[in-house]
């Protein structure tokens, strides 16, 4: 059953209630009258999705998501032609001292929620990891509006952003390009938020594995201890478990970026 258009975008809203009510809180933010300011260099420039720590205001209003404009610098290497990019995070991530160390950054390509690839390849930045930092009351106040018990399952803290990549060519240096973070991505970086460190993947991962063992020891006895289509199979299944599981720990470890 077709839905209809959304009133701000005008593009199809998804049946889901849940996607409508998260498609309804991003595409205001997204929305040409809530975007900033494009910067005098916008070619300098790329658009990222921050959520902030704390309301910003003095009335305790809840905090949205926000888009804002992240500094990039590009250079080419003279030998291969190979152009690599790098952002300047200060502006989000402020060094308290000059021994202070570097954001954390995260990476995925797959959003495990809606079980696709993302259309970008996200890059999710975090402060390091402290205690002490007070957990982001954006993403908290997200797993409430958006009706996710018990998410988000990770306490993210301090400032949160995101950024936007091509995804990869699949060639052996391949750097990525920064591109805007859009509407589609942001949906995508809010599953990944609230879903990350989710312990039902481990369940699954753990539920695979046993069902390999099974197929191959020949246990279980039945049609309990069989695995439709053999081991081979059941090997594919538990490698796209592990693959979602290392990309939504941060495994893409084959970019290198410089912070600022």
């Amino acid at each position: 059953m077709d839905t209809e258009p959304c009133p701000t975008c005008n593009n199809t809203l998804p049946q889901d209630p849940q996607a409508q009510s998260q498609h309804a809180l991003l595409c205001a933010s997204f929305s040409s009258s809530s975007l900033p300011p494009k910067p005098d260099s916008p070619a300098s420039h790329i658009l990222g999705l921050l959520f902030p720590a704390s309301s910003s205001s003095d009335d305790n209003s809840t905090p949205t998501p926000t888009p804002t404009w992240i500094k990039l610098t590009s250079s080419t290497d003279d030998e291969t032609s190979i152009t690599f990019q790098s952002v300047d995070v200060s502006p989000v991530f402020p060094p308290t001292s000059s021994s202070s160390p570097a954001p954390e950054v995260l990476y995925t390509e797959r959003n495990t929620v809606r079980e696709r690839d993302t259309g970008s390849m996200l890059e999710i930045w975090t402060p390091p990891a402290s205690d002490a930092e007070e957990e982001n009351a954006t993403i908290k106040a997200l797993a409430t509006t958006q009706g996710k018990p018990g998410a988000p399952f990770h306490r993210w803290s301090g400032p949160v952003l995101a950024l936007a990549m091509s995804r990869a060519t699949g060639f052996m240096v391949d750097p990525g390009t920064y591109r805007d973070v859009t509407l589609e991505d942001a949906g995508d970086v809010v599953d990944f938020l609230l879903d990350y460190e989710n312990p039902e993947h481990g369940r699954r991962i753990r539920e695979a594995l046993g069902m390999l063992g099974r197929g191959v020891d020949g246990e279980g006895g039945g049609e309990a201890g069989k695995v439709e289509g053999g081991p081979e199979e059941a090997g594919q299944e538990v490698d796209r478990f592990e693959e979602e599981t290392v990309e939504r720990a941060g495994g893409k470890q084959d970019v290198v970026f410089e912070v600022l």
